[in-house]
């Protein structure tokens, strides 16, 4: 703050106190100096932007996230692979890709409808956040297909937290509508091969799930 006195400062400052939303202000320091450069008053205008910075927030958040589920939407998960894969320092940390979808999804749709399609959506949506709080980035990637983004996870480290999912979500079923849910899941590594031919192989990989019975993880 001293040096701000001294030379100013233009800029967003973020305020937090404890037990206080967190607020933010559109600040000028102008600095009046006499001719010896020596401070003599200093100006400080500063206007509250917190409305303006919430509203940005919440329409970054919804340029990232799926409007039904409210998982990352698949333009943001590709983002982060493209950043995993330009670490700027000439190397490649090793990542993983899990895709899965929901088994007979077509079915629950056509019996029940799409709103009761919708709750089984949301449903896996939950379980998928519960399972991932902060390991990995979820995401819709379309219909009913998702995928977690695994940094830092080899191919053995995603067949295996692909296979716990799986067990999670077989083991609660859709109480309400009397209703199994399972998943079929492909699990790739990152192969350094392009990330359209990654997305092919791990799309293969799913459909050769569902090709084998469903409910069941290819890696």
């Amino acid at each position: 703050m001293r040096r701000a006195f001294e030379t100013g400062l233009q800029g967003e400052l973020e305020v937090r106190v404890e037990t206080v939303p967190v607020s933010w202000y559109l600040t000028t320091v102008t600095p009046i100096k006499d001719p010896a450069e020596n401070v003599q008053v200093v100006i400080c205008i500063s206007k509250n932007i917190t409305q303006r910075k919430q509203l940005e927030q919440e329409l970054y958040d919804r340029s990232i996230r799926d409007g039904l589920t409210s998982l990352f939407n698949r333009q943001f998960v590709m983002e982060r692979m493209r950043e995993l894969l330009a670490p700027g320092d000439g190397t490649m940390p090793p990542f993983s890709m899990m895709m899965l979808d929901i088994d007979h999804f077509k079915t629950i749709n056509d019996q029940y409808g799409h709103v009761v399609g919708d709750e089984v959506l949301l449903e896996l949506s939950g379980r998928l956040k519960e399972s991932f709080p902060d390991s990995g980035w979820v995401g819709r990637y379309g219909g009913d297909e998702f995928v977690v983004l695994l940094p830092d996870c080899g191919l053995a480290c995603a067949v295996h937290q692909a296979e716990s999912l799986r067990r999670i979500i077989e083991s609660k079923p859709l109480a309400h509508l009397r209703l199994p849910l399972t998943v079929s899941i492909g699990v790739a590594a990152f192969l350094d091969a392009g990330i359209r031919n990654f997305m092919e192989r791990l799309d293969g990989l799913l459909y050769q799930a569902k090709r084998q019975g469903r409910n069941r993880v290819i890696g």
